[in-house]
């Protein structure tokens, strides 16, 4: 709608998988794998993109003072992972070495969260796992290409993967989460 308005100025950002301190969604993955265990959706590749909340705003401050007026971005930190890789990477963070590896088939994802939507609505709440969490679960390429962020604003993450969740786990046990 916005870019169908001749004079608006609008600024449209599309961030990959945003991370980072006080995020429950990844939270929720980072512990299962604290726990032991990496859960391992479907049976395919899966490609995934991040962007450090960190980095995120610092991009968001940049826009705000760049000349664009009516300009959609893809937003990642410029580096594609595997679903493997990013596990690799928050169980070396935790200093998990004997991980168990749970592959959960697609349906059985989407019938639980199915289930689990329906079942918590009697109660008004909305579980962890739910219709919508379902769609981005099982989605096979979450890659996202930000080249155009360099080409425009000279734009690059000051976050690794890595570095982002090591920053995160550290303010996970800070405030408790992690025990």
């Amino acid at each position: 709608f916005l870019q169908s308005q001749p004079d608006f100025p609008f600024i449209i950002l599309r961030p990959t998988g945003v991370y980072g301190p006080g995020d429950k969604d990844y939270f929720s993955y980072i512990d299962m794998i604290h726990r032991g265990f990496q859960p391992i959706i479907g049976f395919k590749k899966q490609y995934l993109s991040f962007i450090y909340v960190k980095d995120l705003t610092r991009l968001i401050l940049k826009i705000c003072e760049s000349p664009y007026k009516r300009k959609t971005w893809l937003v990642s930190d410029g580096t594609i992972y595997t679903g493997d890789e990013y596990g690799a990477i928050v169980s070396g963070i935790l200093g998990k070495r004997n991980i168990i590896k749970i592959r959960i088939p697609v349906v059985l994802i989407v019938v639980l969260g199915y289930f689990l939507e329906f079942l918590l609505g009697f109660f008004n709440v909305l579980p962890l796992l739910n219709r919508d969490k379902v769609k981005i679960l099982t989605c096979f390429n979450w890659s996202c290409d930000s080249d155009d962020l360099k080409k425009d604003l000279d734009f690059q993450a000051e976050y690794t993967l890595p570095q982002g969740v090591r920053e995160s786990v550290e303010w996970y046990r800070k405030a408790g989460w992690l025990k």
